[in-house]
């Protein structure tokens, strides 16, 4: 099984690689600045990775939110840390890690962004490819941690927020000129869960 080390070591290398593919999206109906702002977070993570990655997996994830919280501006870093403690809260509680277990710590995620945020599905923003990706690992028959269905699912739910409006963020003073863009912090999940199938 992955490492957490590994995972994020991996993360890292395909969202640097897509930073400005991530900014040109953003940039057509936010800031510009979400492919930067998520590149920076993860390789924060690997140059401070002395500060978590000996340490047991809840603790370590709790201190990578804490360094993107600390040290990466607007609401994507907010974000960023959330998911990360969440998902490390959900997994230290469950006996063994499977499509399940993760599905439920990506669940624990999307619940503490709405919270944080106020997003809902169909509002053009990263759980709008979350929710598809834990869906999909809940039903998934594979007996291993089950990435690639992960992927497809958060990939067509990315695709699919090209037809809706946005609620949240700049792009919600769009209105319908948002339309035909997808956003970009769904596709940063996508990206995610392609590396991890990979």
């Amino acid at each position: 099984m992955i490492t957490l080390y590994q995972a994020i070591d991996k993360i890292n290398k395909k969202i640097s690689e897509n930073t400005l593919f991530l900014n040109q999206m953003d940039a057509a109906i936010g800031d510009g600045d979400f492919g930067s702002n998520i590149t920076n977070a993860f390789n924060l993570l690997m140059k401070r990775e002395n500060e978590w990655k000996d340490l047991p997996l809840k603790q370590a994830m709790l201190q990578c939110g804490k360094l993107v919280s600390f040290n990466i501006g607007g609401s994507s870093g907010q974000l960023i840390a959330i998911s990360l403690m969440r998902i490390g809260d959900t997994l230290d509680k469950a006996q063994t890690i499977n499509n399940k277990t993760l599905a439920d710590a990506i669940e624990n995620a999307v619940k503490g962004i709405q919270h944080l945020g106020g997003a809902k599905p169909g509002e053009k923003t990263l759980i709008d490819a979350m929710i598809p990706a834990y869906e999909a690992l809940k039903s998934s028959a594979s007996n291993e941690l089950d990435f690639k269905a992960a992927y497809i699912a958060a990939r067509k739910g990315a695709e699919a927020t090209a037809n809706m409006k946005a609620n949240r963020g700049r792009a919600s003073y769009l209105g319908d000129r948002a339309l035909g863009h997808q956003d970009a912090g769904s596709n940063a999940v996508a990206l995610i869960f392609q590396t991890l199938s990979e």
